[in-house]
C-alpha cells in the first residue's frame, strides 16, 4: 500500500508540474501573439514607431450624395498623361525616375498607409494638392470644434507591373490607371488617424463628409478630378496642376 501511495504521489507531482509548464507556455505564447499583432497592426496602418494616437474606422461609413464625385478614369487618365511621368514597367526602372518626384511620408497634414501595390511618390503638383487637402480637412474640423483627425493616403504611384497584378486580383482596378503617372492618389473615407482625444467627438461618417466638402472646394477650383469609389472605400484623386 505504501508503495502504491508513493507512486500515486509521484504521478500527481509530475502532473502538476506539467500543468504549470503548460500554463507558462500559454501565457508566454499569448504575450508573443499580442506583441506581434501590435507590430503588424502598426505596420498595416502605416504608423510604425507611433506611440500615441489611434485609428478610427467604420467600414459602413459613406459620404453624402453631394460628395460622391464621378470623374471617371478617362477624364483622370487624360490629365495624368498631360502632367505626369512616363509610366515605368517595373519598380527597378522606376527607381531611376524618382529624383523628379516627391516622396510622401506621414506628417502633420496626413498619414501614409502601408502600400503593397504602390509606392509613396507623387509629382510636385500632386504632393502639394495632397498637403492642401490635409490642411483644409483639419481646418474644417478646427472651425467646428471637433477632435483633430488626419486623412490616410492608401495608394499612390504604381508601375505597369503593379497595375497588372492589381487588376488580376481586383476587378475594379483599371488596366490603364492614372496611378502610373504619379499624379494620382487615394484617400480612404472609412478610416482616419486621431492623434489626440481633445475636442468634441465626431463619427467616421461625419469625417467622410468633412473630407468630401474639402475635396469639393478644391475640385470646384479646378485643382483636381475626384472619383468616389464605393468598393474601395476611397476618393480617387488626380491633380490637375
Amino acid at each position: 500500500m505504501a508503495k502504491k501511495s508513493k507512486k500515486r504521489h509521484k504521478r500527481n507531482v509530475k502532473k502538476r508540474g506539467l500543468q504549470r509548464r503548460w500554463r507558462i507556455y500559454a501565457i508566454v505564447g499569448a504575450a508573443l501573439l499580442a506583441a506581434v499583432g501590435g507590430v503588424l497592426c502598426l505596420k498595416n496602418c502605416g504608423l510604425d514607431g507611433m506611440v500615441k494616437g489611434s485609428i478610427v474606422s467604420d467600414a459602413t461609413a459613406t459620404a453624402d450624395n453631394s460628395y460622391q464625385f464621378g470623374d471617371l478614369n478617362p477624364t483622370q487618365l487624360a490629365a495624368a498623361k498631360e502632367l505626369g511621368i512616363t509610366p515605368a514597367e517595373t519598380r527597378d526602372e522606376l527607381k531611376e525616375r524618382l529624383d523628379n518626384l516627391v516622396k510622401i511620408a506621414s506628417n502633420d497634414d496626413y498619414r501614409v498607409d502601408y502600400m503593397e501595390h504602390s509606392m509613396p511618390y507623387l509629382t510636385h503638383g500632386a504632393a502639394q494638392l495632397l498637403s492642401d487637402i490635409g490642411k483644409g480637412f483639419q481646418q474644417r474640423l478646427k472651425e467646428g470644434g471637433y477632435r483633430e483627425h488626419r486623412i490616410i493616403v492608401t495608394s499612390a504611384l504604381r508601375t505597369i507591373e503593379d497595375q497588372t497584378k492589381l487588376s488580376k486580383s481586383n476587378a475594379n482596378a483599371a488596366k490603364q490607371s492614372a496611378h502610373c503617372y504619379a499624379t494620382t492618389f487615394d484617400i480612404t473615407y472609412t478610416r482616419f488617424y486621431r492623434p489626440t482625444g481633445d475636442g468634441h467627438d465626431i463619427t467616421v461618417r461625419q469625417l467622410a463628409n468633412v473630407l468630401g466638402a474639402t475635396l469639393k472646394e478644391l475640385r470646384d477650383a479646378g485643382r483636381c478630378h475626384v472619383k468616389y469609389e464605393v468598393r474601395q472605400h476611397c476618393f480617387h484623386i488626380t491633380s490637375r496642376r
